[in-house]
């Protein structure tokens, strides 16, 4: 049986906007300065908890209306990474 993708406008867009969006995002992986500001404490500490196996949070802490998706991603990068400060 072989497998047939269709390549149809739809498809073709969401391929092209993803390589977009990664684009724009290298320069910032290749130079990790100004990755990370003050404002991004607090979904890595979260993240951090999250990796040790610590209670995940269901939302961000004092913001009921933004969710923790940030705090999970930071969480996985310390998983695969792990901890690593550099000056």
């Amino acid at each position: 049986m072989r497998l047939q993708i269709k390549f149809d406008k739809v498809f073709f867009a969401i391929v092209v906007l993803l390589l977009i969006a990664i684009a724009i995002r290298i320069p910032f992986y290749v130079y990790n300065f100004g990755l990370v500001d003050s404002d991004d404490f607090i979904p890595i500490l979260s993240g951090k908890h999250i990796s040790e196996g610590k209670l995940p949070p269901v939302y961000f802490y004092g913001e009921q209306y933004e969710g923790s998706f940030a705090h999970h991603i930071f969480a996985l990068m310390f998983k695969i990474f792990g901890y690593s400060v550099q000056e």
